[in-house]
């Protein structure tokens, strides 16, 4: 009796996922897009359609910077929007948890996400420690953040109440920069991402959410705000201190102070 021949082993490819296969598609799609020209409506409808594939809330007025400008979006930009949607879509991932207790939330903007923390979440009851629970999460975002190249805003808020007694702040001001300053530390530290992406605000009691009348409403205001800018990195203008030139008899010693070149 002939025995049949032994069947092929199957081939696998990265099409045989619908994500694979919207990999490729979005890969086609910008290398047919590095040819091509095309107008700011055109732009905020293909925009539309990668946010919607991607199940991705939209960028509120994201048209505004884009499109409005007079200038044809370029390709970068339609890249950075990818970029941006493809970051939110993780970020929603990562803190599904949170967001469902309330102890996060996501806001996309026209100039870029925030992402808020309820300081509760992050750090112990009356110091700068950080709560064992919120260490996933923030090397989450760490790392979520080291892959993109876009500025970073990390604001601390408190609520109306004076700062707690064992840590060393006169007010709410050095309170909640000192927060901040604890958020930036860590993504830096652990993501190795470029310090000068970071920075760190303390805005004190003076932006609450709510009224600091209830228990809640002073939970809600105790927060970390983390905006994720849509642009890449801001540049930092210098004033540099030149060597003083050498005096005339009886003429004091000023050294100069001339502008630097912009550092992107």
């Amino acid at each position: 009796m002939a025995q049949c021949p032994a069947c092929k082993k199957p081939v696998v490819t990265g099409l045989n996922s619908f994500s694979g296969l919207m990999v490729l598609l979005l890969a086609v799609s910008l290398w047919m897009l590095s040819f091509a020209r095309f107008d700011g409506p055109k732009f905020d409808e293909a925009a539309g359609s990668i946010r919607r594939a991607l199940h991705a809330p939209a960028l509120s007025g994201s048209s505004a910077p884009l499109s409005s400008c007079g200038q044809e979006p370029s390709l970068a930009e339609f890249n950075q929007e990818i970029v941006l949607v493809h970051l939110l879509d993780q970020m929603n991932v990562l803190l599904a948890k949170q967001l469902t207790s309330s102890e996060a939330e996501i806001v996309a903007t026209d100039r870029g996400i925030v992402v808020r923390l309820a300081s509760d979440f992050l750090f112990q009851p009356a110091n700068l420690q950080f709560r064992k629970e919120s260490l996933p999460v923030l090397q989450g975002l760490a790392t979520l953040l080291v892959g993109v190249e876009n500025a970073v805003f990390v604001s601390g808020y408190t609520d109306n109440a004076p700062p707690p007694a064992g840590l060393p702040f006169p007010s709410n001001w050095g309170y909640s920069a000192g927060m901040a300053a604890s958020v930036v530390q860590f993504l830096s530290e652990t993501s190795g991402m470029d310090p000068s992406r970071l920075q760190a605000l303390g805005l004190g009691e003076f932006s609450p959410r709510q009224p600091n009348a209830t228990d809640a409403g002073r939970a809600a205001n105790r927060r970390i705000e983390l905006f994720i800018s849509r642009i890449r990195q801001a540049p930092i203008v210098e004033k540099v201190v030149q060597p003083p030139k050498p005096a005339q008899d009886g003429e004091p010693k000023v050294p100069t102070l001339e502008p630097a070149a912009v550092v992107p």
